[in-house]
């Protein structure tokens, strides 16, 4: 007769389910329910699928977080949909899913010709325990020497390469869209100054002063 060994059985662990007509699975991105006063919902990355426990699949989340959720705060070159990658994961019941999203790399998110409300990125990787980022550095631009924002519009500089804020430089409006011509140029205000210099020439040396 078979005997039913004793001792704690494994969580299994499935590849996807179902819930509400939608299909996930390990790898899939979402949004999840945030409670309290947030009006924003939490974003994870279903990283396990375990077991029904009372009727509710178990998902195993590894969380992405706002800026807002992170020691430093809000900065002025964190883009709107921007979110820090992190090693934080939670056992939640699967009805706290809202809906699936997407979360980009920075180089993915911006070469997107379009972004829906469902689509994020992220650059860094954050440590919640120590409030530190990986990488610890990237690259700056513009004279404020920012991070690229991805929902602030910047003009490179045909010269040097470099990227601008319009409104770090001082451009209007009006300036802003001739420069929008295929066909113009645009000299950053560093480079503009070297080329008048170059083709104003040396100044004459004065004559010296004899008594």
């Amino acid at each position: 007769m078979p005997v039913k060994k004793g001792g704690s059985q494994r969580t299994r662990s499935t590849a996807t389910f179902t819930q509400n007509d939608t299909v996930y699975e390990v790898g899939d991105c979402v949004l999840i329910k945030a409670g309290g006063e947030s009006t924003k919902p939490y974003i994870g990355r279903i990283k396990r699928i375990g077991n029904r426990v009372r009727g509710a699949v178990q998902i195993y989340v590894e969380w992405f977080y706002r800026p807002e959720e992170s020691a430093c705060g809000r900065l002025p070159f964190h883009g709107d949909k921007e979110v820090f990658e992190s090693d934080h994961v939670d056992r939640l019941p699967s009805h706290v899913i809202e809906d699936k999203c997407s979360v980009y790399t920075y180089d993915e998110y911006t070469q997107l010709e379009l972004i829906t409300d469902n689509e994020f990125f992220y650059r860094w990787k954050y440590d919640p325990a120590t409030g530190e980022f990986t990488p610890d550095q990237v690259n700056v631009y513009c004279v404020c020497e920012h991070p690229h924002n991805p929902d602030k519009p910047m003009i490179g500089c045909d010269q040097c390469k470099d990227w601008f804020h319009p409104e770090c430089i001082g451009l209007s409006e009006a300036e802003q869209r001739r420069l929008e011509d295929e066909n113009s140029t645009f000299l950053c205000p560093d480079c503009l100054s070297k080329k008048s210099a170059q083709q104003n020439g040396p100044r004459p040396k004065k004559p010296k002063y004899e008594a």
